[in-house]
């Protein structure tokens, strides 16, 4: 921690061009300390903008397997924002990098969701609840926890580049259980995507009489797609 600490402090004085208090502060350790403490901080800067193989960033490996203090340690090295930069980056060019706050509800890591949040992770930015319910995993109960967590911090009937809200996804997966979560969050569920789909019209057949039900005693009316069609007139049933 005392390494830590001492390359932090030379590195603001170095950048806050503050040469007197940076030599002070050089001077009143040993070589071999400042030595020391400079290439641990080289060390947790080059970690910030690591990958693993599978495209994961040092922080998402980190959220994944709950490894708070790294976290704490790897967002003093501007992880975040380079994480940010990252999912912007990639949302232009047409595809998803999903970020660390999606590895840390994934793997139901609470704490170190809790963190990430504080330090103002945007849950909006990578579409997590798109994630999250395209990932199929996710079909736990412990989920309700992290739900809660982003009351407030993100928009439940966000959309994607189809048009599509995360209710619309649970439900063209049949997953009831985040249709629940969903519903109960405020998701809309008469929010309609490109072709002017509600999430009533996206139910697979055989998930239909149960889906639907829940839907309708949350408000969910039968609505007209762009064709003129009511594709699930059998809801009301």
């Amino acid at each position: 921690m005392a390494k830590r600490c001492l390359g932090s402090q030379i590195f603001e004085r170095a950048e806050q061009g503050d040469k007197e208090e940076l030599l002070v502060l050089v001077r009143s350790h040993s070589q071999s300390e400042v030595h020391q403490a400079l290439r641990w901080r080289r060390k947790w800067r080059a970690l910030a903008r690591y990958r693993d193989p599978d495209g994961r960033n040092a922080l998402s490996v980190a959220a994944a397997n709950g490894h708070t203090d790294v976290i704490k340690a790897l967002l003093g090295f501007n992880a975040l924002e380079i994480e940010h930069a990252e999912c912007l980056g990639s949302a232009q060019a047409g595809s998803c990098v999903v970020g660390s706050l999606f590895y840390a509800f994934k793997n139901v890591q609470w704490e170190t969701a809790r963190v990430l949040m504080a330090a103002r992770a945007d849950p909006s930015r990578d579409l997590l609840l798109h994630a999250l319910v395209t990932w199929s995993s996710i079909r736990s109960r412990r989920i309700d926890a992290f739900m809660a967590l982003l009351e407030g911090k993100i928009d439940f009937d966000q959309k994607d580049e189809n048009g599509q809200t995360a209710l619309m996804i649970a439900c063209e997966q049949g997953n009831r259980t985040m249709v629940h979560l969903l519903l109960k969050y405020g998701a809309d569920p008469n929010v309609q995507d490109l072709d002017g789909n509600t999430a009533l019209q996206l139910i697979p057949p055989v998930k239909i009489k149960e889906l639907s039900k829940v839907l309708c005693e949350q408000g969910a009316r039968l609505i007209r797609n762009q064709a003129g069609v009511l594709l699930v007139t059998s809801a009301t049933a």
